[in-house]
């Protein structure tokens, strides 16, 4: 396996853990409470030192005579996928909450909108021109059917005399 290249990585390391066979340039640190594996940075031997070192997973396996087998495999494209996937991610995430944003912002200017010109005719209305009627926007959202009611009872009004109710209503 180790002739043919693949992302498997060997070391056979004598109670020293000095390198006696493998094709790791030298033995694995892996943190204090790895257990026996974990993850680690290794260059492969022959590679320049300069070159970015890849990312492992492996484990060691205690033999006799203090002697140790480290086995391991590349996980560097696994880690790139990842990266990528996260940055796509974030870069979505950022996008969908900016089209939340604006969503909001025009639903809401929208609704406004709605509300500022029913304010300017019941405005009208107070002013005495019964003849007024709130405006629909015929989706029969909450604010139509509050302007339907409205105007169903300015209706009423005009037919009862409502100038004479308006009058009164005006001089309190």
């Amino acid at each position: 396996r180790i002739a043919a290249g693949d992302t498997h990585l060997y070391s056979l390391l004598d109670a020293t853990r000095r390198l006696v066979a493998g094709n790791l340039a030298e033995p694995p640190t892996f943190p204090a409470d790895a257990r026996g594996g974990g993850t680690f940075r290794y260059v492969l031997p022959g590679d320049d030192r300069s070159a970015a070192a890849r990312l492992a997973a492996g484990r060691v396996l205690s033999l006799s005579n203090g002697v140790s087998l480290v086995v391991a495999r590349d996980i560097e494209p696994q880690r790139i996928y990842l990266a990528a996937t996260n940055r796509a991610l974030g870069i979505g995430m950022a996008l969908l909450a900016l089209v939340g944003l604006a969503a909001g912002v025009a639903l809401g200017r929208h609704i406004l909108k709605r509300v500022d010109s029913m304010t300017a005719a019941s405005r009208s209305i107070m002013a005495g021109n019964l003849a007024e009627r709130l405006a629909r926007s015929g989706t029969n959202d909450e604010l139509d059917r509050l302007g339907e009611s409205v105007n169903a009872m300015l209706d009423r009004i005009e037919q009862q005399g409502g100038a004479g109710l308006l009058e009164q209503y005006r001089r309190g």
